[in-house]
């Protein structure tokens, strides 16, 4: 998976349609297809759905990725140190 982004499901499974010509199939398709990497945030994502005659109606979700990984430090700062009169070690103040 890429850095701070996920693919955009298939929202095809969910979506429910009709069509006067009873038995003739529907083609549903979406708009990011699914697989698509997106970034942090809300994407639209547009489902269209067309009959025999061309005919074609769309409607949207929305998919939201969120950040849930912490930061990972690669290189932490060195360990520091003082005397108790201001001096740092090697006599400088």
């Amino acid at each position: 998976m890429a850095f701070c982004q996920a693919p955009v499901p298939d929202f095809t499974t969910g979506l429910v349609a009709t069509d006067c010509s009873g038995s003739a199939a529907l083609a549903v398709t979406q708009t990011p297809v699914a697989g698509t990497l997106v970034g942090l945030g809300v994407t639209t994502v547009t489902l269209h759905v067309t009959d025999a005659a061309n005919n074609e109606s769309t409607c949207t979700a929305t998919f939201t990725v969120t950040d849930n990984t912490p930061p990972l430090i690669t290189t932490c700062a060195t360990n520091q140190s003082a005397f108790a009169d201001g001096r740092l070690p090697g006599g400088s103040a």
